[in-house]
């Protein structure tokens, strides 16, 4: 314990200077200060937030009104038609020391190209991934520039929208918006407007930023599952992911139990097994307690501890249960072997500007969920996948977790480059979220099938029986192949629908089947 607790706090002391005293094998630090932006016409700048947003930032500027006010929503749709600039500065230091630098961005959102001293070093296209970029060989000693210009999307999409060879519904646009942008786009769908949203179509670096640095390996991952539970004892894995920049011996302590491997350059994931004995179960919500476990990991070099995690994780089983039942189509979940009787609600975005949702609000709104009884909360397909703040305290409350994948009342192009970028983003998310005993299943996508079998969608934009087959044919292939085989690979744990709801309320019969959606 002595040793973990100074370990911390030498970490701790190295986070506060973007310098270190010492060379550790792995450093972190973050870049959130001294930010500037502009429009990138005008090439004047003003101070900025980072994490933030170009409407937030121009409103603490004075250059423009309330968003929420009168009409103002209407008044500043000139800003998504505009590219934005957001720059800093920082001193190189003796990061030149370190084998490997790695910039990473939490979020981009959108569209942006990334210049470290006026070289592209990442062009970005999905608000929803992360992205990691080596930029060592950018790095200057001194001074260091980095600069991230954001495009419009509408007009990045423009001709992209216009030349695809039929249009796609883009159920949240508002019908005045002649160029409908949001299906061609990983972005927060609820931002181009929804039936509870105005429109902010936003952009900025809207989740943190840092640089990494190290020498020889990192723990990138680690994954905790039940494997099995019975009364006595828990069968438990860890997958441990390593980055490993130089090849060669390395230890791990797991909780303090060694364990010597050899790592070549690149990634290797290792599996531990082990058991806890008299296991106590995490629970949701009104049947027990969500009980946490810990487990600390850390990774040594020659004696040297050169990184460490420690991670929370919950011993329970889930499992969705679907099928013909008594009344026609179940659809339940059953978790440590008792069926559950769903309490919950829909949850979607609390702030149309992201970065402005403070821990304690999250903190709020979640214990209200815990002490109102529910038990569990669906993440809205039309919104984001959260920050991690709000998964791990839904693991502490015992609020269960219906994962929607970033898809909602639209159809989507077919081209390879864009499954390839939702290919990226699902498995970005499905290994950040995995371990995280309140998520109880993924789920494809809101009302997108109940919508082209019973809205019309056809008959209202004009498909012709070939465009049909094809939309449909895509449709499948994203959510009813892609997807979900992606979460069997990298989650098997958890369960997959494709869609939410199954059945249609339009008839008293579809009150018996599986999910519905009661307008």
């Amino acid at each position: 314990m002595t040793r973990v607790l100074l370990f911390l706090l030498f970490l701790t002391v190295l986070s506060c200077t973007t310098e270190p005293k010492e060379n550790p094998m792995v450093y972190s630090f973050s870049l959130h200060d001294n930010w500037q932006f502009s429009n990138a016409d005008s090439g004047k700048w003003y101070p900025a937030n980072v994490p933030g947003t170009v409407h937030t930032d121009l409103l603490a500027n004075g250059l423009i009104d309330d968003p929420f006010r009168d009409n103002n929503e209407l008044k500043q749709r000139w800003i998504e038609q505009q590219n934005w600039e957001y720059r800093t500065f920082f001193d190189g230091g003796k990061l030149s020391d370190y084998n490997r630098i790695d910039l990473v961005f939490e979020g981009l959102d959108t569209y942006a190209d990334v210049f470290l001293n006026g070289r592209k070093i990442l062009s970005a296209a999905n608000m929803f991934r992360r992205w990691r970029i080596d930029v060592k060989e950018y790095l200057l000693p001194g001074r260091n520039e980095l600069r991230v210009l954001f495009y419009s999307p509408i007009e990045r999409m423009k001709n992209k929208v216009e030349d695809y060879p039929y249009q796609l519904p883009s159920g949240n646009e508002p019908e005045n918006i002649p160029v409908k942008v949001s299906p061609f786009t990983r972005k927060a769908a609820y931002q181009f407007g929804w039936d509870f949203a105005p429109r902010f179509v936003t952009c900025g670096i809207w989740r943190p930023v840092r640089l990494e640095c190290l020498n020889t390996a990192r723990i990138s991952d680690v994954h905790v599952t039940t494997l099995s539970v019975g009364d006595d004892r828990a069968e438990m894995q860890s997958e441990i992911e390593l980055d490993a920049e130089m090849p060669g011996e390395y230890l791990l302590l797991i909780d303090g139990r060694p364990l010597t491997i050899y790592a070549d350059s690149g990634k290797k994931i290792l599996r531990y097994n082990f058991e806890i004995e008299a296991p106590r179960l995490w629970w949701c919500n009104g049947m027990g307690e969500a009980f946490l476990y810990s487990q600390t990991i850390e990774l040594l070099r020659n004696d040297q501890v050169i990184d460490q995690r420690t991670i929370e994780y919950g011993i329970r089983t889930i499992e969705t249960v679907t099928g013909p039942d008594s009344s026609g189509t179940a659809f339940y979940f059953i978790l440590n072997g008792k069926p559950v009787f769903i309490r919950g609600a829909n949850y979607v975005p609390q702030d149309m500007f992201l970065p402005e949702v403070t821990d304690a609000q999250y903190d709020t709104l979640l214990s209200k969920v815990k002490n109102a009884g529910m038990n569990m909360l669906r993440v809205w397909g039309g919104g984001i996948y959260e920050n991690d703040i709000f998964y791990d305290l839904c693991d502490r409350y015992g609020i269960m977790i219906w994962q929607d994948f970033m898809f909602a009342g639209s159809l989507y192009p077919d081209d390879h480059e864009f499954k390839e970028n939702v290919k990226e983003e699902v498995i970005d998310n499905v290994k950040r979220l995995r371990n995280h005993p309140c998520l109880a299943i993924w789920c494809g996508n809101n009302e997108i099938e109940v919508a082209w079998k019973n809205w019309g969608w056809q008959r209202q934009y004009g498909y012709s029986p070939s465009d049909s087959a094809r939309i449909l044919n895509n449709y499948l292939d994203i959510f009813h192949h892609m997807i979900p085989e992606l979460v069997k690979f990298y989650d098997p744990q958890h369960g997959y629908t494709p869609t939410t709801p199954l059945s249609n309320w339009g008839k008293a019969e579809n009150f018996k089947h599986s999910t519905m959606h009661y307008w």
